[in-house]
């Protein structure tokens, strides 16, 4: 079953309720966290989630990168994370990251010295804790981190909101998270068992959220990709399991994390 997604473009003014406003500070000067109010409709995170992430995609420039020949390839590029048209947003992404490194992210366009380009610190793992804010799913379904491994050992553990599962059984659709392990070709763990074995462990890792499933190709948004936004497309198989892919450049895929989340009535499903 192919998934396809229509957004209905009130959604994308509804979006204005995440606190997509400029950088807020406290009397001391330093970042306010992001507010991170619960939609109570679980039907309608899925669907925000991916609202959110198009839209901040279409703010970055709208970068695309196909990997269906198994090799990337540019055929569009954004707005990059150096350029001063989209710090507020970087800024409000590291707001949404509740830890101290979050906020001193924030406090310091996502510099770790004074020296470097600005948010030079990886921040594909604040993308989608603020999608996950401005969607309101609560932190008890995924976490708010500075790191990948930290929702995806939480859904390993167990939560309301998503399953990790080995992306060799499992069917990515809307809504759902990839992950893969960005390690050097030659660490990277061969499967999510082996990930359950060392949980809690770092590991350098990158997950992006499916926003559309078509016939052999999935498309999914994440940040941080190439400096920027950017909407990724993976080949599948006939049955719309992710194919791994041998470039040392690519993502070595080690979990779906399949949102509990049930379709709204804008997700269309087609053969």
């Amino acid at each position: 079953m192919m998934t396809r997604l229509r957004l209905p473009a009130l959604l994308l003014g509804l979006l204005a309720l995440a606190g997509c406003a400029e950088m807020n500070f406290s009397l001391d000067g330093r970042p306010t966290p992001l507010a991170c109010p619960v939609e109570d409709s679980p039907a309608a995170r899925r669907l925000r989630l991916i609202a959110t992430a198009q839209a901040e995609w279409q703010t970055f420039g709208g970068a695309v990168i196909d990997w269906s020949n198994g090799r990337k390839e540019i055929l569009a590029e954004g707005i990059k994370e150096t350029d001063d048209r989209v710090a507020s947003d970087l800024r409000r992404y590291w707001r949404a990251v509740p830890t101290v490194f979050g906020e001193n992210a924030a406090a310091s366009d996502g510099k770790a010295a004074a020296t470097d380009a600005p948010f030079s610190i990886a921040w594909s793992a604040a993308f989608i804790s603020y999608l996950a804010c401005a969607a309101g799913v609560p932190a008890s379904d995924l976490p708010r981190a500075e790191a990948h491994f930290t929702y995806l050992d939480a859904a390993l553990i167990g939560t309301p909101g998503f399953v990790a599962q080995p992306p060799e059984e499992d069917t990515p659709q809307p809504g759902d998270l990839i992950c893969g392990d960005r390690s050097p070709p030659e660490k990277r763990l061969a499967s999510l068992l082996d990930r359950r074995a060392e949980i809690g462990s770092p590991r350098p890792m990158h997950c992006d959220i499916v926003v559309d499933v078509r016939p052999r190709q999935l498309r999914a948004i994440g940040g941080n990709v190439n400096d920027t936004i950017s909407l990724s497309l993976y080949p599948i198989d006939a049955d719309g399991r992710l194919i791994r892919l041998t470039d040392p450049e690519a993502l070595s895929w080690l979990a779906v994390l399949r949102s509990t989340y049930p379709a709204a009535p804008e997700m269309v499903s087609q053969k």
